[in-house]
């Protein structure tokens, strides 16, 4: 089984959950920016999610120790998962480390890592993430590591999605598309399987804390998933994972108009 819902390893219960369905045409090749922002300010991320796929030499039941011991020497804290809702829960173990701002959801699937409230940027993120899968490397608790997902998801106010996003929708039936509503993408890009939702809502709790539950939001939701690999070095393991962000951030900054970038403080 591979994870591509995230949601179910996100610590923010506002994500809503995405069904899967498969790519239209095997051979569509996006169009991306010539240059992209190394950050906007701010940078509007609400769920920086990645997940870890792997085959551990152990069982899961055991193989949890040496998670634990990992986690917990590198400085996280273990939280309880008492009352799960869902039987899948019960497989879900939570570390947090709060000065670093970093989170991580350990299952039988493998290790999901988020960052707390704010998004750290991506260097402090990625060398954390490093840090800990060579640790677990070097306990020898991993055999390869087989799929790798980058999610991203950020929020602007208001309902004003498709002013923002390079493509327009016409239809005699909606005539407006700037209502509450999702439209998904999904299609295969090389070695990638690309998902994009965006979403306009007005009923979803924001992610940002402290504002109205009736505040309505636009939500750029972009997921890239590479599956069936074998991972066996860190040395492969970094260069796939920043391959990957950086498919993410093409994707994502591609999506914008030229006139609503230029408003986002873009720094290349």
């Amino acid at each position: 089984m591979i994870l591509t819902d995230y949601s179910l390893c996100s610590f923010n219960n506002n994500f809503l959950p995405l069904d899967v369905i498969h790519p239209i045409d095997d051979n569509y090749s996006m169009g991306y920016r010539e240059k992209i922002p190394k950050k906007i300010t701010p940078d509007r991320i609400k769920e920086s999610l990645v997940h870890v796929g792997m085959n551990t030499s152990l069982n899961f039941p055991v193989s949890l120790g040496y998670f634990h011991s990992v986690f917990l020497d590198a400085g996280y804290s273990h939280q309880e998962n008492s009352s799960p809702k869902e039987s899948h829960q019960l497989y879900k173990h939570f570390f947090f480390h709060e000065e670093k701002g970093t989170s991580a959801v350990i299952t039988p699937l493998g290790v999901t890592f988020n960052c707390i409230d704010n998004y750290i940027g991506w260097t402090s993120y990625s060398d954390e993430i490093n840090k800990l899968i060579k640790e677990l490397y070097e306990v020898n608790l991993i055999n390869e590591i087989h799929h790798l997902g980058i999610r991203y998801a950020s929020e602007f106010p208001g309902n004003k999605l498709f002013n923002y996003v390079d493509f327009t929708i016409s239809s005699s039936v909606f005539p407006n598309p700037n209502q509450t509503g999702k439209i998904r993408f999904e299609t295969i890009e090389g070695d990638y399987k690309i998902i994009v939702n965006l979403l306009i809502t007005k009923n979803l709790k924001p992610f940002t804390q402290h504002a109205k539950s009736s505040t309505e939001l636009s939500i750029i939701d972009v997921d890239v998933i590479r599956s069936g690999m074998n991972i066996r070095s860190m040395e492969d393991f970094k260069r796939i994972l920043n391959e990957s962000h950086h498919k993410e951030k093409q994707i994502f900054f591609s999506l914008l108009t030229d006139k609503f970038l230029n408003t986002l403080n873009p720094e290349y």
